[in-house]
């Protein structure tokens, strides 16, 4: 991705009085160290944000689905159905976790 900005930054950036700067900015780039700075604080931003969601609502459902990737291996879906006393409700994922094993449609029995 950095590759293709500073192909493309001249024709971009060619009209802004701080292209050379913003040049520099997409060649320094982010460390693997920030990303995951930035995706850990993403994460915790998140939960904070559904937790006070969930101390709002009056009541809950969770409902879980089962899926499997290209790989045929298993993820467990969790979804949090919230209601709350204006009768709105919302849902959201709440986590995706892989299962042991793999799965096929042979496998299951309809």
């Amino acid at each position: 991705m950095k590759e293709a900005f500073l192909e493309a930054a001249d024709s971009l950036f060619e009209d802004f009085n701080n292209e050379t700067q913003i040049v520099k900015a997409i060649k320094k780039g982010n460390s693997p160290q920030t990303s995951a700075r930035q995706c850990v604080g993403m994460a915790v931003y998140v939960e904070e944000q559904l937790r006070k969601v969930t101390d709002a609502c009056e009541c809950f459902s969770l409902q879980s689905h089962e899926l499997a990737d290209m790989a045929d291996v298993a993820h467990l879906c969790v979804f949090i159905r919230l209601f709350f006393e204006d009768m709105s409700a919302k849902e959201e994922l709440l986590t995706t976790l892989p299962l042991t094993g793999h799965i096929r449609g042979e496998d299951r029995k309809w």
